[in-house]
């Protein structure tokens, strides 16, 4: 777990570039705050790609 907080600014950056650079103007991005957002999500509008 310590390992993830590690990374959390470093990655935060790398989204906040992917964004910026507009190189992907179709890509979505979801920001998920907590499991239970994540688990809402996989179990909705993803759970048919994930089967």
């Amino acid at each position: 777990m310590k390992l993830a907080w590690r990374y959390r600014p470093i990655m935060r950056a790398r989204v906040h570039g992917v964004i910026a650079e507009n190189r992907y103007p179709d890509l979505g991005v979801v920001r998920l705050r907590g499991q239970r957002q994540v688990d809402r999500r996989l179990d909705g509008p993803l759970a048919r790609n994930l089967r």
